[in-house]
């Protein structure tokens, strides 16, 4: 079978590593992991994560679209797919099945663990002959903050990521509406920098993925979506009493806070639990690690 186009999605991600020098890239590369990683490691039906290669910047550089604050990093991934002729009309191809395909993969990544991690453009690259670049989609993610939560994915992970992906790709996004608002508020939150919206943002997809409306027993239904949700939450990701009553606290104040800040108030003290304080920017990432957990369970129940 003919292969027509190979799609690249490129993803900023810092491999644990300091020295980004070409000696040291070098050294890198002759470790037997890293090698696996120039090949392309799979991931699920035929997704590979692999190191970025020369004729990839090519790709970049010869893009019509390319972004004038577009910064290259010594060390990048893509997730990369062949796809074939059948079913897409060539050369442009179907980017409407193709787009979502890809973006789950980014999507998995970021269910996976916390950080900073940028989907960058989605690439249609002709390789059937000479290769050359085909399309390139319109949709580009800004630039987050690196320095502040940079993402570090490691091999003993890759097992983690292709179960989650597993989960993505098999989902029928159209068919479950609520998680799908709660999938793209997540993402959403994660590239905001601002820690208001970025929790304003995180309650609204805690509310799409715990509500239950018309749905909820008849006993729940004296009580308030936020209760509700709050509860939800913590038998879902409590391990034990403390746990959940720790995430009662939290969640409750995540959604007090909310509150005050679309009412116009600001939170200027941290947020306490017994010996813990958080200050927003903490905060808000800590209520986005139980909405990722809460994610991937819901996944598992799908």
């Amino acid at each position: 079978m003919q292969v027509l186009p190979r799609i690249t999605e490129g993803k900023h991600m810092k491999i644990t590593h300091t020295d980004s020098s070409d000696e040291a890239i070098e050294r890198l590369l002759e470790d037997e992991r890293f090698k696996e990683l120039v090949e392309g490691i799979e991931l699920f039906d035929g997704m590979k994560l692999r190191l970025w290669s020369k004729e990839d910047v090519n790709d970049l550089m010869t893009s019509p679209h390319l972004l004038s604050d577009l910064r290259l990093p010594p060390i990048m991934c893509v997730l990369e797919k062949y796809f074939t002729d059948e079913g897409y009309e060539h050369p442009t191809i179907d980017q409407a099945k193709i787009d979502p395909i890809m973006r789950n993969g980014v999507l998995s990544l970021r269910l996976l663990k916390g950080g900073n991690i940028r989907a960058g453009p989605l690439l249609f690259v002709n390789v059937s002959g000479e290769r050359h670049l085909v399309a390139r989609s319109g949709s580009q993610e800004p630039l987050p903050e690196w320095h502040e939560r940079p993402y570090e994915l490691t091999f003993d992970e890759v097992s983690s990521l292709k179960k989650i992906l597993e989960r993505v790709q098999r989902i029928d996004f159209s068919k479950q509406r609520n998680l799908k608002i709660a999938c793209k508020r997540f993402e959403r939150a994660i590239l905001e920098r601002d820690p208001e919206h970025k929790l304003i943002d995180l309650m609204i997809a805690f509310e799409a993925l715990f509500w239950q409306g018309r749905r909820a027993e008849k006993s729940d239904r004296t009580k308030s979506t936020k209760r509700r949700i709050v509860e939800a939450c913590s038998d879902l990701l409590g391990k034990n009493f403390e746990e959940r009553e720790e995430i009662k606290h939290y969640m409750t104040k995540a959604f007090r806070i909310r509150n005050r800040i679309v009412h116009g108030s600001e939170q200027t003290k941290p947020i306490r639990y017994k010996q813990q304080g958080y200050w927003l920017p903490a905060f808000a990432w800590k209520i986005e690690d139980y909405l990722r957990r809460s994610i991937k369970k819901k996944l598992e129940f799908e």
